[in-house]
């Protein structure tokens, strides 16, 4: 066996490990999460989370995410292993998140609840209002 051959067949053993490495380690790090995307599709950034209520009570969009009254919206928000994803759906042309009440009352943010493989589970809206237990009103269809 020559000194070629010895290369080649080092190289043959060890590429394979490497590779195997690399793929596991991609596997780790880009594992699924739960996501709230911005009314373009795109995930929410700081300056949107920091977004506040055109009302009275200037709520975050954060802290109404954050504390909703829907189990499964707070999921969307906190739960950094798995889905559920929330699409948020903008008012505007100008794509603000919060809907402005026509009647002069509560703000609301209108999202949809997504899972894993991207079906629609629930149409929902969070209020800048919260309710008897003090997490901001949501209902959801």
């Amino acid at each position: 066996m020559n000194m070629l051959n010895l290369l080649q067949t080092v190289r043959d053993a060890i590429f394979p490990a490497i590779m195997f490495a690399v793929m596991a380690l991609g596997a780790l790090v880009s594992s699924p999460k739960a996501e709230v995307y911005n009314p373009n599709g795109v995930p929410i950034s700081s300056s949107e989370w920091a977004e506040t209520s055109p009302d009275s009570a200037k709520v975050t969009v954060k802290d109404a995410l954050s504390n909703s009254g829907n189990a499964t919206v707070v999921a969307g928000v906190t739960n950094a292993s798995a889905a559920p994803y929330l699409n948020l759906f903008g008012s505007d042309g100008a794509g603000s998140i919060w809907w402005p009440s026509a009647d002069g009352g509560n703000a609301e943010i209108q999202l949809q609840i997504r899972n894993a493989s991207g079906s629609v589970t629930a149409a929902c809206t969070v209020t800048s209002k919260k309710d008897t237990a003090g997490k901001f009103a949501t209902t959801c269809q």
